[in-house]
């Protein structure tokens, strides 16, 4: 959204046209006037942010704000909640990036980072860029790379090229790798999942990672050289684990970040990724992880501005200690609410979240489905989709 203030009033318009509206700016938790069209608005407060080359105005709070679309039928009057829509200038255009795994269709919650990408890059004049996070050969397809691009386009979302395929770094993430094994950062584990929950096993008070998943208990750290050189030899499959303790002692700088929104409001936080254990960095079929590859290519591709979802917020600890390690530059980060389905968990395509292209199928437009993925409000079919929106308080 793009917003103007002029005496206490705040405007706000998308520049695809797609919502429309006004709200009257208050402090925090104050109740302005009450105007035809617009229930009780709050609105938060002015802040000024600086880190590096960057300054600039942050508004964030909540508004009540009497949206209409362009799609006829398609209005509501809803608390809506804004976090951090922003004006910044730099030194160098903002870079954005939107980074689906082309392991099957999009859906609404994946149409709603790629929006918000898209929307802060074209308001910064910023770049965003497409990039397919490919290295699980197993499940990503080139026929899902090929939709999603489809489906990205039919939303009107446009991004610079080339596309940066994972699969296609492979020698470069173990190129990272080695250099870190090299720096003793990282240990060779031959333990399987059923070894690491057999150590754990009875340990109620065992210490879990922001996933739920339990700590590992560090049994091939403590393997001598000898032991891991005996189990290479034999051809025993293995993965790189990063050694937290040593990891963090090899830091001689503070972890960190400025995150706009929900959890930072503008400010700096500092990580802690302790709190993920000697998590892997290389799997024992692919030569990177997530976190390494992702790191890797935010720091290959100039990213300036991370936005992605809230579940990723733990993972940015993990990511500032590697961006440490590695001597890599500091993007700002912002961790957007989560699209949730009728039982309350995150849309994914693992548990049947519907595709943009079934959408597509049943005559929603492309307007329709922004509205929804942006607003959070899903609607069953083209004739409840106004009785959805105007349900909201």
């Amino acid at each position: 959204f793009q917003f103007r203030v002029v005496q206490n009033r705040l405007s706000l318009s998308d520049r695809s046209g797609l919502f429309r509206g006004d709200a009257i700016v208050g402090a925090v938790g104050r109740q302005t006037e009450t105007r035809p069209g617009l229930r009780q608005r709050r609105f938060g407060q002015q802040q000024v942010c600086r880190c590096g080359a960057q300054t600039g105005t942050l508004w964030h709070g909540i508004a009540t704000i009497n949206f209409q679309s362009a799609t006829p039928n398609l209005r509501c009057s809803r608390t809506h909640h804004l976090g951090i829509w922003h004006t910044m200038t730099r030194s160098k255009p903002s870079v954005f990036r939107f980074a689906p795994s082309p392991n099957g269709r999009l859906h609404l919650g994946h149409v709603r980072s790629a929006l918000l990408n898209a929307k802060r890059a074209q308001a910064g004049g910023g770049v965003l860029l497409l990039r397919m996070e490919d290295i699980d050969r197993d499940r990503c397809r080139p026929e899902y790379e090929t939709a999603i691009c489809e489906d990205l386009a039919w939303l009107g979302i446009t991004w610079a090229t080339p596309v940066l395929r994972q699969s296609e770094h492979f020698p470069r993430y173990r190129a990272i790798l080695q250099g870190l094994v090299a720096r003793r950062l990282l240990y060779p584990c031959f333990c399987s999942r059923q070894d690491v929950s057999r150590a754990v096993a009875g340990r109620s008070d065992w210490p879990c990672d922001p996933d739920g998943v339990r700590h590992y208990p560090g049994t091939c750290r403590l393997l001598s050289a000898r032991q891991r050189a005996e189990q290479m030899a034999a051809g025993t499959p293995f993965s790189w684990r990063l050694d937290m303790a040593s990891a963090l002692a090899a830091v001689d700088r503070s972890l960190a970040f400025m995150e706009l929104w929900p959890r930072g409001s503008g400010k700096h936080l500092v990580a802690e990724p302790q709190v993920w254990g000697d998590v892997i960095l290389g799997r024992k079929d692919i030569p990177a992880s997530y976190h390494l590859a992702v790191v890797a290519d935010d720091a290959l591709q100039g990213v300036t501005d991370v936005v992605r979802g809230d579940d990723l917020f733990y993972a940015t600890y993990l990511h500032r200690l590697l961006q440490a390690v590695l001597d890599l530059p500091v993007p700002t980060y912002c961790h957007h609410s989560l699209l949730l389905d009728s039982q309350g968990r995150k849309l994914a395509k693992s548990s049947g979240a519907k595709p943009v292209a079934e959408w597509r199928r049943e005559g929603f437009s492309a307007a329709d489905i922004s509205a929804m993925a942006l607003l959070g409000v899903v609607a069953d079919d083209l004739g409840t989709i106004a009785h959805k929106m105007a349900s909201f308080p």
